[in-house]
């Protein structure tokens, strides 16, 4: 459950992130909008400061679109016709497919954003054949004259077409002979045709067939779009940051749970392991205070039984039965023994002792062993001293070798060897016996685990017990050339009489 929290926690974390960066990259699409918006608005109050009859000077525009785009937002503009032709532009060029922009749509390419709108100068153009200001009005018509003096359209011209005659006649299509010319209406002054809103050099058809190719029906304003893209960028940015953050935290809190909770799972468990182990030490005192006041009774039995057996006329059968009673009773004694040792508590007090020198004193001890199976024994000198009991290190050796002699046949050959490890030391006791089987060597520092018909499975435990007292390591691994080889690792150096 706190897992599934975590993670719903990031995920709206994530979605929140996304949510607030859609906001801002909306925020920023509004604000280059509303800044298409004001330039457009400002355009077209150019425009109309500019238009005179429907016309637009094409110099003058240029001129004004060229200033406009001289800020580093807005990089150009553009005039489109309603055919979809570029009549005007200033800045730096536009793409010339522009054309197929809708007004009021808007389109990116790399750093640039290209933003569609009409050209809104008013009303729309009346229709051909609309009735003058002022005038009467067919059915459905409302034509004022304030919509003839807000007339919408606007084209460009040039100084040279304002006089030029658009309906110029051609012999094919004048019908009347040129001795009876027809008279031409007279075209009125400017000042009496102010209700119309194109050039007084046009009539309505042709003037709107004009504006149809150089009219100014759409502009194209193409705006710097890097600043903007760079802060969505940013924020992008931070806003990824910002959700590896909150992984980041959710993971650390997850681990932190996983964490107390097997922190609380091992206080549980070594709760009852001190339980446990304050039981079994009581039991195990228990036990030896049982084997010591064991003891006792046998050796009054063994006493008694040698007594006997060496009076005078006692039956040799008997004097056999008492022997082999005294036997059993010194083998039941050195049983106890062995568990009163190893039930005993260990508490060792190191002080520099040179392994070397305990394990030649333990081999002499050995001696008679040694030389009545002839065994070649290799422990060569060495100065190096370690941190150990020398009680507690002697009856390790002893052990260890002891096994080593009951093990080897006659002939055969143990190696003493101390070997520096890092900023330790490691003894190593080998032989080439026959070495421990391999479904047995599992077990064989357990107590009561014995290879031997006549061990009592002990001694090795004894090894096993004193080394974890003193904070080492024993090992046990096939010898190379037959036998086996134990171990102790981690023993740290004393005092170095030799450098």
């Amino acid at each position: 459950m706190v897992y599934g929290l975590l993670a719903g926690l990031w995920v709206a974390t994530l979605a929140w992130q996304v949510a607030e960066h859609r906001r801002l990259r909306q925020s920023v699409e509004d604000t280059q909008l509303n800044r298409a918006h004001d330039v457009a608005t400002s355009l077209a109050v150019v425009i109309r400061s500019q238009r005179r009859l429907g016309a637009v000077l094409r110099r003058g525009l240029v001129s004004a679109l060229e200033d406009l785009a001289q800020s580093r937002e807005l990089l150009g503009i553009a005039l489109l016709s309603p055919a979809g032709e570029i009549v005007a532009s200033g800045g730096q060029s536009i793409p010339a497919d522009v054309a197929s922009l809708s007004p009021g749509s808007f389109r990116r390419t790399a750093d640039r954003l290209l933003v569609a709108s009409l050209v809104e100068l008013g009303p729309e153009l009346p229709p051909p054949g609309a009735p003058a200001p002022g005038g009467p009005q067919p059915p459905g018509w409302n034509w004022t004259q304030a919509d003839a003096e807000k007339a919408a359209a606007a084209v460009l011209w040039d100084p040279d077409d304002f006089w030029r005659d658009p309906e110029p006649s051609t012999p094919e299509a004048d019908e009347t002979p040129a001795s009876e010319p027809e008279e031409r209406p007279h075209r009125r002054p400017p000042w009496e045709r102010w209700h119309e809103s194109h050039p007084f050099t046009q009539s309505p058809e042709k003037y709107r067939e004009l504006y149809e190719k150089q009219g100014l029906h759409m502009m194209v304003i193409m705006l710097n779009d890097q600043p903007s893209q760079a802060v969505i960028r940013r924020d992008w940015l931070l806003r990824l940051a910002l959700a590896v953050v909150a992984l980041a935290a959710a993971a650390g809190a997850a681990l932190a749970w996983r964490a107390l909770l097997r922190s609380t799972e091992l206080d549980v468990r070594l709760t009852r392991a001190r339980s446990l182990n304050s039981y079994l030490r009581e039991l195990n005192l228990a036990a030896a205070g049982l084997a010591h006041e064991t003891r006792n009774p046998l050796n009054i039995v063994r006493g008694t039984a040698l007594m006997v057996s060496r009076e005078e006329g006692i039956p040799m059968a008997a004097r056999d039965q008492l022997g082999q009673a005294i036997e059993e009773v010194d083998r039941i004694t050195a049983r106890l023994n062995e568990f009163i040792d190893y039930a005993k508590p260990r508490e060792p007090r190191p002080v520099p002792v040179s392994p070397v020198a305990v394990a030649r004193d333990v081999l002499r001890t050995l001696g008679t062993d040694i030389e009545d199976k002839s065994l070649v024994v290799d422990c060569p000198d060495h100065d190096a001293e370690v941190m150990a009991d020398p009680t507690l290190l002697r009856q390790v050796l002893f052990n260890l070798l002891l096994n080593a002699v009951q093990a080897l046949p006659p002939g055969g050959r143990i190696a003493v060897c101390l070997r520096p490890e890092g900023d330790a030391l490691a003894l190593e006791v080998a032989d080439n016996g026959p070495g421990i089987p391999e479904e047995a060597r599992a077990g064989i520092f357990r107590p009561y685990v014995s290879l031997s018909a006549h061990g009592t499975g002990l001694g090795l435990a004894v090894v096993h017990q004193i080394a974890l007292a003193h904070g080492w390591e024993v090992t046990h691994s096939p010898n190379p050339g037959g036998g086996c080889i134990f171990r102790l690792s981690r023993l740290q150096p004393g005092v170095n009489r030799s450098p």
